[in-house]
């Protein structure tokens, strides 16, 4: 996403993006910080990650690859198929802290402590 904003009679021009350090400059004239934008964003966009896996598809590779080597491979096959069911519908690049944050907070509600 990109910004503009006139600071002491020039332009400052930002660009940001996730994934990437943001980038910034300076200019005299408003018409060569829109030309800088484009070309940054341009740029940027040919690098953006093709991340397309779920993670359903993440959890079945694991489910093949690692959990037949783990001494508790039942346990982990339920945990597995209870996250699939849960999350397995989003794609990797949508998982952040907040999402998970909220995840957390909603299945906290729905089962009780242990004690």
């Amino acid at each position: 996403m990109a910004s503009i904003r006139k600071r002491n009679g020039r332009y400052q021009a930002q660009v940001r993006r996730r994934g990437y350090s943001s980038a910034s400059r300076t200019f005299t004239n408003l018409a060569a910080a829109n030309k800088w934008i484009r070309s940054v964003e341009v740029e940027r966009s040919e690098y953006l990650p093709r991340v397309t896996m779920t993670v359903n598809e993440l959890l079945l590779r694991y489910e093949a690859e690692e959990v037949p080597k783990q001494k508790g491979a039942r346990h982990e096959y339920w945990r597995s198929r209870f996250l699939r069911k849960q999350i397995g519908h989003k794609h990797l690049r949508d998982l952040t802290p907040a999402f998970l944050a909220t995840h957390r907070d909603r299945r906290l509600k729905t089962v009780k402590r242990q004690q």
